[in-house]
């Protein structure tokens, strides 16, 4: 989640059911429903439908650095969960608060053999969206705004709408902002926000 300056920006999805309705619940943890890199279509944990409270622990998530100083908070990890693709890969992020500037610096990195489509999904919370070629600008009624820019590989940005649980049992649609693309792998793309 971003949240900043009084304001939710990017969100988690939230749980909305358990075992009422295995459908949704499969929807809601979905990493369509997430701020995350999506590889060829497939969820980085793939969900049994039947088991709503496990999943295989495939992507064997590692962190390889966090710090904070005066200037720069930086969170780096990786995971495996697209290994299993006929092609396999592997997705590093990298987060780093750039507190002088108010900015965060989001770098994906794909690692691997083939090529791929990819989507980073951004769940945004309830704002004015626009976007262009490679940015998405977000405001929110009192003026404060969010932009965001994508760099370092060529993506078209989509629309369209996701899903939001503020508690158990209830949903209101949400904006989904997907960055998609194809690419050999081994590329980067860096998301800032400020």
């Amino acid at each position: 989640e971003l949240y900043a300056n009084g304001t939710a920006w990017l969100r988690d999805s939230g749980t909305y059911v358990y075992t009422a309705d295995y459908h949704a619940r499969n929807q809601f943890r979905s990493g369509f429903l997430h701020n995350v890199m999506i590889v060829d279509e497939q969820d980085l944990n793939p969900l049994n439908y039947r088991q709503v409270f496990r999943l295989k622990n495939i992507s064997n998530p590692k962190i390889v650095q966090f710090t904070t100083n005066e200037q720069n908070d930086l969170f780096w990890g990786y995971h495996h969960g697209y290994n299993r693709l006929p092609q396999p890969v592997t997705h590093h992020r990298q987060i780093c608060f750039q507190k002088n500037q108010s900015c965060w610096v989001i770098r994906d990195v794909i690692t691997g053999y083939g090529e791929h489509s990819f989507a980073l999904c951004l769940q945004f919370a309830p704002t004015k969206i626009q976007s262009a070629t490679n940015r998405i600008f977000c405001s929110t009624e009192n003026g404060t705004g969010l932009g965001v820019l994508f760099q370092g590989t060529q993506g078209r940005i989509e629309q369209s709408t996701g899903w939001y649980s503020p508690s158990y049992g209830q949903k209101s649609e949400s904006k989904t902002m997907k960055y998609v693309g194809e690419n050999k792998s081994n590329f980067e793309l860096h998301s800032r926000k400020n």
